[in-house]
């Protein structure tokens, strides 16, 4: 069902991004995966179709990346439709790459990773459980450190200050070409060129 990949040998084949469905949760801290997608698949023309899952959308053909995908199962049960996607579309856990908001990052940092734990993020974990390996990438998206007066799970869904709002739009004006250094010259490329970067 994948179509085949316009950068011949590249192993990124599909973005995943991770964030809850709906209007109450559009603008905070837990969508920041949504927003990532969101510009990843305006940049590559991606024709986006309702899936049971979720949203799955298709880049057009000269783009470096297949497809990209936003679950609506919720941040916690990301597992059960990136395990579906990839069932569909043949593709293997190494061919994918998740984006998700990380509180032990600060605002202004990405990091990049071949594999790992989950790192206590509810939704990677259960990506990991439903795929059943570690060896899975990903890109986390800084959003620390917690406010003293509020606790980790009130702040991931807590919306977006105006000054956050303007680091993230410029990382997720930079996450097209992000896609594209890992889709053609390797993830260990994109973590030497990004992961020491700080947007704030």
């Amino acid at each position: 069902m994948a179509k085949a990949s316009a950068c011949g040998d590249n192993s990124l084949k599909l973005v995943v991004g991770l964030g809850n469905p709906g209007a109450k949760y559009r603008d905070t801290y837990h969508n920041l995966g949504f927003w990532a997608v969101d510009s990843i698949c305006e940049q590559f023309n991606a024709d986006v179709t309702q899936h049971e899952l979720g949203w799955l959308m298709r880049c057009e053909e000269q783009s470096p990346l297949d497809y990209a995908a936003k679950p609506n199962t919720y941040v916690n049960r990301s597992g059960a439709a990136v395990s579906a996607w990839l069932g569909e579309l043949g593709l293997e856990p190494h061919e994918i790459l998740v984006i998700y908001d990380d509180l032990d990052l600060d605002v202004g940092r990405l990091r990049i990773r071949s594999e790992g734990s989950a790192g206590g993020h509810r939704g990677m974990q259960s990506i990991i459980k439903a795929l059943k390996t570690k060896a899975i990438p990903r890109l986390r998206v800084g959003i620390g450190p917690t406010p003293t007066n509020m606790s980790g799970r009130d702040f991931v869904l807590s919306k977006i200050t105006n000054a956050d709002r303007e680091i993230y739009t410029a990382i997720f004006a930079k996450m097209p070409s992000i896609v594209k250094l890992i889709a053609e010259q390797g993830i260990k490329k994109a973590m030497d060129s990004w992961n020491g970067v700080d947007f704030s």
